[in-house]
């Protein structure tokens, strides 16, 4: 309890410390639906997002960072948590477009960081709202910014991985662009077991990119199944090292 009450109050301090910053920024955002996260707002923001998941606890390990590409890609990976997008922002490379649900755009402040940060709202409740956030991510990536996306569509809050949505894995056939897939093992400890956050050892594996030319002629399912194999795969092989 007591760490988690030193993690609401550094995040109401730096929200405090920022908030004249998000506005100007916010004022000035790209209202381009193409447009990736503002550079100067993002670099500025990164080290927030860093001193937050320290607080909590979490020391996470991360393996792969040479696969990490300059490439405008499509991002994904599993999600054990709500920790899982802090740690995707904070390690790895610059802060992506992610593909978040709506009701986060509720949210005071943090709905003023995602418009700068260019998130993408999707309604898991209305199917055509859904099919035009995917194709925007696409469009995203062909404008060449990044986007991060959690396929399973909710987190699993514990080590085993849901299925995956498979539309996801349409905005990378659009764009026709690499595809970087990441496994995360641990955050589940770090916030879902008591719905408290605890210290824990949160462990971020980067695999190989995915190039178009590998899931050339392949259906949107056949390569969520791929790419879900993998991450499972990784997983099997990281729990075998702790």
């Amino acid at each position: 309890m007591i760490r988690t009450l030193i993690w609401l109050f550094t995040a109401v301090i730096l929200a405090f410390l920022y908030l004249p910053f998000i506005l100007v920024f916010w004022l000035f955002r790209s209202r381009k639906e193409t447009a990736g996260p503002n550079k100067a707002a993002a670099a500025m923001l990164k080290p927030a997002v860093l001193i937050l998941a320290k607080v909590a606890g979490a020391k996470v390990i991360v393996k792969g960072k040479e696969n990490l590409t300059e490439d405008a890609s499509l991002y994904v990976g599993n999600h054990q948590s709500d920790f899982d997008a802090l740690i995707a922002l904070s390690y790895l490379g610059s802060m992506k477009s992610m593909v978040i649900k709506k009701e986060l755009m509720k949210i005071p402040v943090v709905n003023l960081l995602l418009e700068i940060l260019a998130g993408i709202p999707l309604d898991r409740e209305n199917m055509r709202q859904s099919l035009k956030a995917i194709k925007t991510a696409g469009e995203k990536i062909k404008a060449g910014n990044s986007v991060l996306i959690f396929p399973e569509g909710t987190r699993s809050k514990g080590p085993d991985m849901g299925e995956f949505k498979h539309g996801a894995f349409k905005a990378a056939l659009d764009a026709k662009a690499p595809i970087t897939v990441f496994a995360i093992d641990g955050s589940y400890k770090c916030l879902e077991e008591n719905h408290r956050l605890k210290a824990a050892m949160i462990y971020l594996s980067i695999l190989p990119v995915i190039r178009p030319e590998e899931y050339e002629g392949m259906k949107a399912s056949a390569l969520g199944e791929m790419v879900q194999e993998r991450i499972r795969e990784e997983l099997s092989d990281m729990r075998k090292t702790y």
